[in-house]
């Protein structure tokens, strides 16, 4: 069966949230996503399900018109809340949501490349987030020290701005945002919407080379912030996340959480 003729048996959620969505993910239901296209026909992009107390998350796009099949993408020790961060970060835009309450996505391929979903579980520690790339090569897992980030929030980022650092730092292990500043091991600092980036990155730490570009320095003063030493500082640089976004979305979130992932432990090897 393909996933147009399994979907005319399904249900759709008429009042999505995040809750609906929660409750039916519980209920050990399948949950297909997806958005209108210009003639409002539904495009489906991406399915959820929990299987032995993992939330997956999975592209339909290798799917054919003879097999269903759900390609990986996420994978989370599934614990409730991770569904409300998910929902403000990316779901909440979306137009679908089908409930396979027939159970035929329980019968779909689930490419997980080389991995085994026991060893993609066997890597996730609570409150982490694996994103599985387009080769699936190895799951990107760090194991950090704990590790505490001051946010310095700026009022001219106001797209892919604090929730977008929020939703970064939320996937990389044993990291977590405090809001006291000088108990913090880093701030990562915002950068404007409009700032032109010199080049294609969304963090780089505040050092010698970067601290004299114009609209570092004019943010740093603004903020009355001063580069002091390396690893003190870490440029956010929001415009580059707003660009990457317009023309693929999942991949810059998936890019930002690894960026972020690379800086810290950057950070801890000094």
């Amino acid at each position: 069966m393909n996933i147009i003729e399994a979907v005319k048996d399904m249900s759709n959620i008429l009042n999505p949230s995040a809750d609906a969505l929660r409750k039916a993910l519980e209920e050990d239901y399948h949950v297909i996503v997806g958005d209108k296209n210009n003639y409002g026909y539904d495009m489906l992009t991406y399915d959820l399900f929990i299987e032995d107390g993992v939330l997956y998350v999975g592209r339909l796009s290798d799917s054919s018109k003879d097999e269903i099949v759900i390609s990986l993408e996420m994978a989370a020790i599934y614990d409730g809340k991770i569904i409300d961060m998910l929902w403000s970060s990316y779901l909440s835009g979306k137009d679908v949501f089908i409930i396979d309450t027939i159970g035929h996505m329980h019968e779909a391929h689930i490419n997980s490349g080389q991995f085994t979903l026991d060893t993609i579980k066997s890597e996730l520690r609570p409150g982490q987030i694996v994103y599985l790339n387009d080769t699936y090569s190895n799951p990107h897992v760090s194991n950090h020290p704990d590790t505490k980030v001051y946010i310095e929030d700026n009022t001219d980022a106001p797209i892919c701005g604090m929730d977008a650092v929020k939703t970064a730092v939320e996937t990389v292990v044993n990291t977590k945002i405090i809001t006291n500043k000088n108990a913090a091991d880093f701030t990562i600092l915002i950068l404007p919407n409009v700032t032109k980036a010199p080049h294609k990155k969304f963090y780089e730490w505040l050092d010698d080379s970067t601290k004299d570009i114009p609209v570092v320095a004019e943010t740093l003063t603004k903020k009355k912030m001063a580069y002091k030493e390396p690893h003190k500082i870490l440029l956010y640089w929001s415009s580059n996340v707003v660009m990457a976004g317009l023309f693929d979305p999942n991949r810059a979130m998936y890019n930002a959480a690894m960026e972020l992932d690379d800086a810290i432990k950057s950070y801890h090897e000094g």
